[in-house]
């Protein structure tokens, strides 16, 4: 994965992490979330403003408490890959500070 990407929320709502490109696809090589207080987060992928169309998970919803977080994969091989021509976004259920780290690649 040559790319990253990072997000930082405030508040409960689905927010583009990358951008869709064309007709290709986003491999997720790593992922780290982080969280300031208790919140639901899923990825996610889709079209339009912030994945506001054709919104679809790409794994589970975790749930998190205060100062608690995720690691998923180390930056070698794909952990998630969205459909071709398709954004990668994260939802936070709360208005809690939500701070979300990928590596990826699209091709």
């Amino acid at each position: 994965c040559d790319n990253t990407a990072f997000l930082d929320m405030t508040t409960a709502t689905t927010t583009q992490i990358v951008a869709l490109s064309g007709s290709t696809t986003i491999y997720v090589c790593e992922l780290d979330v982080f969280t300031n207080g208790t919140a639901v987060g899923t990825l996610k992928y889709g079209t339009g403003s912030n994945c506001g169309t054709g919104t679809t998970a790409l794994g589970p919803a975790w749930d998190f408490t205060a100062q608690t977080g995720l690691s998923v994969g180390s930056g070698l091989g794909m952990v998630f890959k969205t459909t071709a021509s398709q954004a990668l976004c994260f939802t936070s259920s709360a208005n809690v500070n939500v701070h979300v780290h990928v590596s990826y690649t699209q091709f």
